[in-house]
């Protein structure tokens, strides 16, 4: 039995309104299509396909890294899971309560704490992290 990581990107939009300028919204920045596979839901469904996905692999050091699941060689992690925050964005909320108990480990990452994190190059043998200019990561398989 193997696991995947179901990967989501939000990014948090304010609008004019001054109460909610302080917090803002977080708003899912993936491509959402309905599920044509819904096998009869009464309400409509929608998924990010894998090729539309932002990290679609199963790579187990990377589970250790980001929230230490499945960290059998005791890898330094950057986060025990944290859950969903309160603020996710609909869709991925949605997401997660239509699979119920069959996934685990929910947990959530900023932009800062995955760059920052020191151990990338010397952990992910055969994968190797591209950072651009803007600082977007890419997590790269081979």
């Amino acid at each position: 039995m193997g696991c995947d990581i179901h990967m989501y990107l939000e990014v948090r939009h304010f609008s004019k309104d001054d109460v909610e300028r302080e917090k803002g919204v977080w708003v899912s920045a993936d491509k959402w299509t309905e599920d044509r596979y819904n096998f009869g839901y009464d309400d409509t469904r929608f998924e990010v396909e894998d090729k539309d996905r932002i990290y679609d692999g199963r790579n187990y050091k990377l589970f250790s890294i980001l929230a230490n699941v499945r960290n059998n060689n005791n890898l330094p992690y950057i986060s025990e899971p944290k859950g969903l925050p309160e603020d996710v964005s609909d869709m991925v909320k949605n997401e997660s309560d239509f699979w119920g108990d069959e996934v685990h480990s929910h947990t959530y990452l900023n932009l800062d704490e995955i760059t920052n994190y020191e151990h990338w190059d010397t952990l992910l043998n055969g994968s190797h992290i591209v950072k651009n200019k803007e600082d977007v990561i890419e997590i790269m398989e081979y």
